[in-house]
Parts: C-alpha cells; sequence; structure tokens
C-alpha cells in the first residue's frame, strides 16, 4: 500500500471516528501533525491538548505512548468511548509520548 493510500486510510478513520466523538459531545478537531501525519486534536479539561493518531498495521488509534493510551480502531463506537472516558479523566501530565514498536521484542520476528 502507497504512502498515501495509508495517510487516506487513516484519515478515513479519523473522521468516522470524529463524527462518533461530536455524539459525545468531545470537542475535536480533524487536522496534520508538522510531518502530515493526520491526527484529531483534542483538549482535555485541565487544558492539556492530545493528538489521535491510527496505527494501521496493529488497528490503533493511540495519543500517546502507555498500553492504556490506545484503543482498537476495530469498533469505532467502543474506540470513541475509551478516548471520551479518557478526555474525561484527563491527559497525564507531560508531554506525549510517541509510540514506537519495537518488532524484534515479538516472539519470532527476529526471522531465521
Amino acid at each position: 500500500m502507497s504512502k498515501e493510500k495509508i495517510i487516506d486510510h487513516q484519515r478515513n478513520l479519523l473522521a468516522i471516528l470524529r463524527g462518533h466523538l461530536n455524539a459525545l459531545y468531545v470537542p475535536n478537531f480533524l487536522t496534520n501533525d508538522h510531518t502530515g501525519q493526520p491526527c484529531l486534536e483534542i483538549t482535555d479539561h485541565n487544558a492539556r491538548t492530545r493528538r489521535i493518531y491510527v496505527q494501521v498495521v496493529f488497528y490503533w488509534f493511540y495519543w500517546g505512548d502507555r498500553p492504556d493510551e490506545r484503543t482498537s480502531t476495530i469498533h469505532l463506537p467502543m474506540a470513541a468511548e475509551d478516548i471520551a472516558a479518557a478526555v474525561r479523566r484527563g491527559w497525564r501530565e507531560g508531554e506525549q509520548g510517541t509510540l514506537t514498536i519495537e518488532l524484534g521484542n515479538i516472539h519470532g520476528a527476529h526471522g531465521r
């Protein structure tokens, strides 16, 4: 899949998620970050902003690097509820972590 098609797919998933978040009264803004990656910007009640991104290979929406800062893209209404709950709790203090995936840590990923 080309980079353009991946970005189109990410933008489409975010647009659908945006509709579900709007129905839950979670203000959000569809934009691109400084690298051109599509994302949703959401500010919590503490005026902390996070960007929601899509990791298409693992079917995740994510807003940080911790396991509790991601949710599945497979069931969009549930993903919106997870994100809305995180917004109500408030984003964690500090900078938004960057999700990195170490494929070498996955059993069998090192090859033969």
